[in-house]
């Protein structure tokens, strides 16, 4: 693995603390973690070469350190003098980690009076395996600055992060912000353009320097060529106005994607067409027709300075309707994979997308160029070549869980992506396995192996109270005398016994790869005790409606009935409204899971009714931006979504959901479906009838 020339310096957090009586020195003690890694981030076959730094100590320094692993019971602690020369002294810390993992070091440094800490997180991963076009492993890279004199655009340390996570994929965005330079000259009726993309083609070198495949995306619309270069109006996270439109000059536009596919040729063999056109007013602020015009002039340009190009299109966000409209215009024949975001956690949304496709006869592959899970099972069982994990560096989106920190430690999820691409690789889908309470199981193939994944499901206890607690296996190990391996999503291997071709596996990691098979078979799981019920559910059509809403039968929704609403009428005082008694049966903090329309029709254009909820008459809770939910849950339609969180006493309680504002497609109506509010226990809670939105 290649190392950086100079040692890098790891800081994630400085408290320095007074020195009684020496004035101008309090401050100046520092302490800090350094390493010739960046991101301390190892693989299991080296030795973790980590330091502490002591820089302007008045005199002798005692360190004392501490370091602990993540969801774990490891942990370790020591004590040591640091050497100190003219202020600064350097010492390795002998942390002696078990393994792979996730873990937290801290430090506490102490001269004379002066006392400084500081924290950071450091890695240990399986060696990568070598990239992979046809593995499904990308990451969404995000430039990351670092103020390195060797790397001052960190360009070689997110390279080198990304491939020690086991990436083979960067999607590598043009932005407004990624020309440090265009110009366009007009000679003898012909238009050139030049643009100065250095730093991006620092990024792209980096990566293929480490073997990382790159898609690169054209994100946006340089100002200097925007239809409206003058609207600076900025969204959150979107940008200018500006950079969201057409260009003013389909020749000039022509030239700059013919020139920059010529100039990354050699790196960027997969070219996106813009970000989520189907956000309306967000990314792309034209009409279907004008994007349609916009990826038919682009494809061509690009296809026209790279003939080996493959054309994306377009990072769809569950608009299944704009797609199929920019499809009936034409675009099918300007692209060669359909590219969508966000689907790991709803299967029946990629088979939408596959419809969608279907409906056209377009034979052509289905990217997901954005996806929150660090694993994506449902994706890879769909069998998507590629998808990409958002995001890397974090700057941000911390819901989304980045995987690095800005000074590329490692956030647990840096495992899990990490486990998941060494464990399955560019393993193929075979099969779903049935039979096991609370989890999923996903049967892999790669060469004579077959390997497993055992993922616990979201909310597992909500209607399901009995969770596998140990399976009874069938396995036949791949190498004669090598026994297969158990992997829980931070590294950690245990063997796997096997007598007379079976084995005993407990369940106790949420999610967890069986590796060293060349046949695994589930005999028999056993259940844990059940427990006692946590949720309770009430039906929205056995409760009070104003004018408006029907009561409607449909076997798959909780109680075979919902109600539903659709109307053009404006509301009257009590609005569009439905009132839902609730027994609660005991005192305690209760997440609210509202269960009808997938709440994800709340994204841009709105094609529900976003609507506000109360617990007796208290503050009401505004539901109106898209909320991912629990899929293939039984008896709840369209899945389950939390949309908040309340402490109850036990007693009786009044649920009120009344809609706030009209859809935006396919029409204006108000308009919802409403099946059940679902308490699920969290907590003791204050035991008030308080609701608290959180």
């Amino acid at each position: 693995m290649p190392r950086m020339n100079r040692r890098w310096i790891v800081v994630a957090c400085v408290l320095p603390f007074a020195l009684l009586g020496r004035p101008g020195m309090a401050a100046d003690l520092r302490v800090s973690v350094v390493s010739p890694r960046v991101g301390l981030l190892f693989t299991d076959d080296e030795t973790p070469d980590v330091r502490a730094l002591v820089e302007n100590a008045p005199g002798p320094v005692t360190l004392a350190w501490h370091v602990w692993e993540t969801e774990g019971p490891w942990q370790r602690e020591g004590r040591m003098d640091l050497p100190v020369e003219q202020g600064r002294g350097e010492q390795s810390i002998p942390l002696g980690l078990p393994g792979r993992g996730h873990y937290t070091l801290s430090l506490r440094a102490v001269s004379g009076a002066a006392v400084a800490a500081a924290k950071t997180s450091l890695g240990i991963v399986f060696p990568p395996a070598p990239t992979n076009a046809g593995a499904p492993w990308g990451i969404f890279h995000i430039p990351n600055p670092i103020g390195d004199p060797d790397d001052p655009l960190g360009a070689r340390a997110a390279a080198q992060s990304m491939r020690l996570l086991g990436a083979s994929w960067a999607r590598l965005n043009f932005w407004n912000q990624s020309y440090d330079g265009i110009d366009i000259t007009r000679k003898d009726g012909r238009i050139a353009v030049k643009a100065d993309t250095g730093r991006w083609k620092t990024y792209a070198r980096a990566l293929r320097d480490e073997g990382i495949h790159i898609m690169g995306e054209i994100a946006q619309c340089p100002t200097v060529l925007s239809s409206r270069r003058e609207d600076m109006a900025r969204k959150p996270e979107m940008g200018p106005l500006a950079n969201r439109t057409k260009p003013r000059d389909y020749a000039e536009w022509d030239a700059l994607m013919t020139a920059l596919a010529a100039d990354f040729k050699d790196e960027i063999e997969v070219w996106e067409i813009w970000n989520e056109p189907d956000d309306r007013d967000g990314f792309w602020v034209g009409t279907a027709e004008e994007f349609a015009e916009l990826v038919h002039h682009t494809s061509t340009a690009l296809r026209r300075g790279n003939p080996d190009a493959r054309i994306a299109c377009s990072g769809f966000v569950e608009s299944w309707d704009f797609a199929d409209r920019l499809l009936t215009l034409g675009v099918g024949k300007d692209m060669d994979i359909l590219s969508v975001h966000y689907t790991n956690h709803d299967p029946r949304g990629i088979e939408r997308w596959k419809a969608v496709l279907k409906k056209h006869g377009l034979d052509m592959p289905l990217w997901n160029t954005e996806e929150r899970a660090e694993v994506p099972l449902e994706n890879l069982a769909a069998e998507m070549p590629v998808t990409f994990k958002f995001l890397h560096v974090n700057i941000g989106y911390a819901a989304y869980r980045p995987l690095v920190n800005k000074d590329f430690t490692p956030n647990p999820s840096a495992l899990w992506f990490a486990t998941g691409a060494h464990c399955l690789g560019d393993a193929a889908f075979v099969r779903r396995i049935e039979g096991l309470p609370a989890y999923d199981g996903y049967l892999f193939r790669r060469g004579e192996e077959e390997v497993v994944a055992f993922q616990i499901q979201p909310y597992h206890d909500i209607f399901g109270p009995e969770t596998v607690t140990e399976a009874m296996l069938a396995v036949d190990p791949l190498e004669t005398g090598v026994p297969p391996t158990l992997t829980d999503r931070f590294g950690r291997s245990r063997t796997v016994v096997v007598t007379d071709g079976k084995a005993r596996v407990s369940f106790d990691a949420g999610l967890m790869f069986l590796n060293g098979a060349r046949r695994v078979e589930v005999l028999h799981a056993e259940a844990g005790p059940p427990k006692q019920a946590r949720t309770f559910l009430f039906e929205a059509e056995a409760g009070r409606t104003t004018a408006g809403w029907t009561v409607s039968r449909r076997d798959a929704y909780s109680g075979g009935s919902f109600v539903q609403i659709w109307t053009d009428e404006e509301p009257g005082a009590r609005g569009h409204a439905v009132e839902v008694d609730m027994a609660v049966p005991e005192p305690g903090r209760y997440d609210v899971f509202f269960s009808g329309n997938r709440l994800t029709r709340l994204g841009t254009p709105r094609s529900i009714s976003s609507f506000t909820w109360t617990i007796d008459g208290g503050a009401p809770h505004l539901v109106d931006q898209a909320t991912p939910g629990m899929p293939n849950v039984a008896n709840a339609g369209d899945g389950l979504f939390r949309i908040g969180q309340v402490d109850l006493a036990a007693g009786k309680h009044r649920f009120v959901l009344r809609l706030a504002v009209r859809r935006e497609t396919p029409d204006t109506h108000y308009a919802l479906w409403f099946d059940a509010v679902v308490l699920h226990k969290v907590g003791d809670g204050a035991g008030d009838s308080r609701s608290r939105g959180r």
